[in-house]
Order: structure tokens, then C-alpha cells, then sequence
């Protein structure tokens, strides 16, 4: 019998879902908490297998709350729930240690399927999750493509070098970057002509714009 605690601000979504899942022979409810430290709380009682999260919540948002199950719970697994399909929302999760993604348009019948292939260690994703997986994915793979002498020349330099190109498209000037790294002025303006030179840029600006279109900031 898979445990599963969950939450969610909205008392109308926490009961549909705890109803969705009661339903399930394979799945029990033992907690239904309005926000990530109430979550925390039931954790704390009660051993648990899976914890659905919703990302917006007052108090500890879902992301923070994932952050704490996996530092304190580290084999409970962590599935996102949202209203929203943001990019930023779901790197955010998965970096936080979540193993899956659902968005809230989810059909109900089919969440007890899904949290039992979280429980045989699947990754979970639903449909829209999955499409902003595959476009950030592509979009990454085609900024490399049109930008891969630049990222070659990023990558191949030395140690001193990279960091030098990192604080150039951060917009350090040279004497901040000097006091940065303990350099004399003139050695940082060495370095910097030698990154200008190796990724084609003649001034921090185009370095910057470049290397941010490259997905390199």
C-alpha cells in the first residue's frame, strides 16, 4: 500500500484529489495539509511513500517544500502538482529533487496510475510538462548549433580564462575583476584581449548578448 500525503491551498482541489485517490486499492491518504509546512508536519507523523505538492502555496511554496522532503525525507518521493505550465517552474522542481510534474487540467482517473509508476521509480510528467521539456531541449540543442564556435571557444579555454569570461558578461570592469582575483589591472587586460579574441567579440557587450543567446550566461 503506497502512503501518500499531499498539498494544496485550495480546500475544493485537496478534496477531489484525496477523493481521486481514496479511490485506488493500491494507494492511502494518510495527510492533507494547505501549505508546505503543514506538509512537513504530517511527514513528520506519519511514514510516507509520496508526497503530491502543489507549486503555489502561502507560508512554504511547493518548490521550498520540495527542497525540505528531500533534505529531510530523502526517500519520499516528491510529485509537483501546478495550474501553470512554466518553463522556470518545472526546472525548479526537478533541481529541488522532484520526480515528477503534473499540471492540474490532469485527468483525475489517471493519477493513481501515475503514482504508482512513481512508486516503481518512473519519472512522471504530464502531457504539457513534457512538451515544455522537449521545446526547452530543442531550443537548447539549436542556441548550440548557431552558436557552437562561441561555445567551443568558452569551453576549450583554461581555467583563468573561463573565469575571466564569466566576470566580463557579469559586466565587470577590469579593476573590479583585478580586486575580484587578485590581479594586477594590467594582467586582467591581457586575458580579456585574449577572450575577445578567441570568441570574436570586440567589446563586453556583444560578449555579453552573444553569450546569453547561447545560453552560456
Amino acid at each position: 500500500m503506497i502512503q501518500l500525503a499531499l498539498a494544496d491551498d485550495d480546500p475544493i482541489v485537496r478534496k477531489h484529489l484525496s477523493r481521486a485517490l481514496d479511490t485506488s486499492e493500491d494507494i492511502a491518504v494518510v495527510g492533507a495539509a494547505a501549505d508546505g509546512e503543514a506538509l512537513l508536519q504530517v511527514l513528520r507523523r506519519h511514514p510516507v511513500d509520496i508526497a503530491l505538492v502543489d507549486v503555489e502555496m502561502p507560508v512554504l511554496d511547493g518548490i521550498s517544500t520540495t527542497k525540505k522532503i528531500k533534505s529531510e525525507f530523502p526517500d519520499v518521493i516528491v510529485l509537483v502538482l501546478t495550474a501553470f505550465e512554466k518553463e522556470d517552474r518545472l526546472r525548479q522542481a526537478l533541481a529541488a529533487g522532484a520526480t515528477g510534474f503534473l499540471t492540474k487540467d490532469i485527468d483525475l482517473d489517471e493519477l493513481p496510475e501515475l503514482i504508482q509508476k512513481a512508486q516503481r521509480g518512473e519519472a512522471v510528467m504530464g502531457a504539457r510538462p513534457t512538451n515544455i521539456l522537449f521545446k526547452a531541449y530543442r531550443d537548447q540543442a539549436i542556441r548550440r548549433e548557431e552558436y557552437k564556435e562561441l561555445i567551443e571557444a568558452v569551453e576549450s579555454m583554461d581555467p583563468t580564462k573561463r573565469e575571466i569570461f564569466s566576470l566580463l558578461i557579469a559586466g565587470m570592469s577590469n579593476r573590479q575583476i583585478a580586486s575580484e582575483l587578485g590581479f594586477k589591472e594590467s594582467t586582467v587586460r591581457t586575458y580579456s584581449s585574449q577572450v575577445f579574441a578567441a570568441t570574436g567579440c570586440d567589446s563586453r557587450t556583444k560578449l555579453a548578448v552573444r553569450a546569453m543567446a547561447a545560453g552560456l550566461e
